[in-house]
């Protein structure tokens, strides 16, 4: 078996050992047409022994489905295309397994998404551990201890946008113990960058530094960030090229640094994040920012992750980006489209300028998947990451203000963690030791119309939890909810007033009836 799965993989691409061969696998029981040639044979003879010991052998002939399975891109050509990193064949893969597999209750759930008149509305009502995204995202609890959050991809429904994403992620995360959290992005073929990397901050108490992407350097590259507004970044590096000779220009983020630090840490409690070789493209960058960031171990599956961490765009956006230019290239015979690795992504910390592409992420722990873990749901993958959880650390950083007003008072929960230091505004007010359990602190110089409060937690002069309050936010909300108070009071007085008026009214009726 092993042996036809490498024979398989020679016929596939992949940036290492590990990728070829998890492409060699799944191309045993799965082939999209539009990544692949046909298969040579036309069904498979599959030997088994029964729990008796008879060996027996099953024919199966190759399955072809006629669905039209489009790919996950945001239908209008604009910015946002750029901003994808997504295996294709990963995406139609995905696709066809929810096609074939997909429980009724996910379908259901799909269905209800695609129908309602707003997207907010609708994941700001969702209850419960089941995601209003289901073939993204799947939360459950492992024990009382640890939680467990499946990304299943990054590639998002053209109604649904980033901040959706990340806002049913914490209403999931927020279900789950505090205590130990894993997640598994195994056969995540990645999707929107932003998406990615946006998830890193919930996890950190440090500032996301997100992944800068390359040009190569060439005449081509250079008129495109002339041409174009949103890669003028690019532009300046690229024309000293010709001077400096560099092959490629300075790197700059997809993602920008004030939207991938915007919300902050929310989880504090031990992370482990799961891979394998099926990982790609924004998914490699989310497990090079979680590696970067030194947000927790991974635990994977394979030696390597696929690969691919590259910005990819298709020959439709290049045609449009480069129309009226000696670089003009010409539509595709039969509407037909191709993809290009554009830009190449490297990473920061402490592998900064390593090329994510063709290298990939080595996990911290090897992991070989057991015959339980195929059968019965993963059972000892869990059981290892938890018990790696069970090791490390656990931090708690609650915060509930108890008054807008000078003074600016907060009830603070907190595990873990020496000393807090409190920002108004990015401006120092407070640092005071604490001591595991809940304090009250207050700031007398919480000056009206302050924006942003933030707590660093620390442990030995190490920041190692971190919270962010929006103060404008919660006002406005405060006052929203006095607003309808006071309605709801007013509309009960004017009701009462209207009841007294008619039983008035009623009774002098019935006098004028009595006598």
């Amino acid at each position: 078996m092993e042996r036809a799965v490498e024979m398989n993989a020679d016929k596939n691409a992949g940036s290492n050992l590990a990728a070829r061969f998890a492409r060699g696998l799944q191309f045993l029981t799965y082939r999209p047409m539009r990544t692949s040639l046909p298969p040579d044979e036309e069904w498979v003879l599959i030997g088994y022994r029964t729990e008796d010991g008879l060996e027996l052998e099953y024919r199966q002939e190759w399955l072809v489905s006629s669905q039209r399975i489009e790919f996950a891109v945001p239908s209008v050509k604009s910015e946002h295309l750029f901003r994808i990193g997504v295996d294709l064949t990963n995406d139609l893969v995905g696709h066809m397994k929810k096609i074939l597999f997909a429980p009724e209750n996910v379908i259901e759930a799909e269905r209800r998404l695609a129908t309602a008149t707003s997207v907010t509305e609708f994941v700001g009502k969702a209850e419960g551990l089941e995601s209003v995204l289901p073939d993204i995202l799947e939360a459950r609890k492992i024990s009382e201890n640890v939680g467990y959050i499946r990304i299943r991809k990054f590639s998002l429904p053209d109604d649904v946008d980033t901040s959706h994403f990340i806002n049913e992620f914490l209403r999931l995360l927020g279900q789950l113990p505090k205590t130990g959290l894993i997640i598994d992005m195994r056969g995540n073929g990645g999707g929107s960058i932003p998406a990615a990397e946006n998830l890193l901050q919930l996890l950190s108490p440090r500032k996301i530094a997100p992944e800068p992407f390359q040009f190569i350097s060439s005449p081509l590259t250079l008129e495109m960030t002339r041409r174009t507004a949103w890669l003028h970044a690019w532009r300046p590096s690229l024309s000293e090229s010709v001077t400096t000779g560099s092959s490629f220009s300075r790197g700059f983020p997809i993602t920008s640094t004030d939207e991938a630090n915007s919300i902050g840490q929310r989880y504090h409690g031990p992370v482990l994040l799961v891979t394998d070789a099926l990982c790609y493209s924004a998914t490699d960058l989310f497990a090079a920012g979680f590696q970067d960031h030194e947000i927790g171990p991974i635990l994977g599956t394979d030696e390597n992750t696929g690969a691919g961490g590259a910005n990819v765009w298709t020959h439709s956006l290049l045609q449009e980006l480069l129309s009226g230019t000696r670089y003009e290239l010409k539509p595709l015979p039969s509407s037909s489209d191709m993809r290009v690795a554009i830009r190449r992504n490297v990473r920061v910390g402490e592998h900064a300028e390593t090329p994510l592409e063709d290298l990939g992420i080595t996990p911290d722990i090897n992991y070989k998947m057991t015959r339980r873990d195929l059968l019965q749901k993963n059972t000892d993958l869990i059981k290892k990451a938890s018990e790696i959880l069970a090791t490390m650390p656990v931090r708690q950083l609650d915060v509930v203000l108890t008054g807008q007003d000078n003074p600016l008072e907060i009830k603070l929960t907190s595990l873990g963690i020496s000393r807090v230091d409190i920002y108004v505004d990015n401006r120092p007010v407070l640092s005071q030791n604490v001591t595991d359990g809940i304090h009250k602190l207050s700031i007398e110089e919480s000056a009206n119309g302050a924006q942003k409060l933030e707590i660093i937690g620390l442990m030995k002069n190490e920041v190692v939890a971190s919270r962010k309050v929006f103060l404008q936010k919660l006002v406005r909300q405060m006052d929203k909810k006095r607003t309808t108070i006071n309605s709801s009071k007013s509309l009960r007085i004017k009701e009462s007033k209207k009841i007294i008026s008619i039983k008035i009214a009623k009774r002098s009726r019935n006098r004028s009836k009595k006598y």
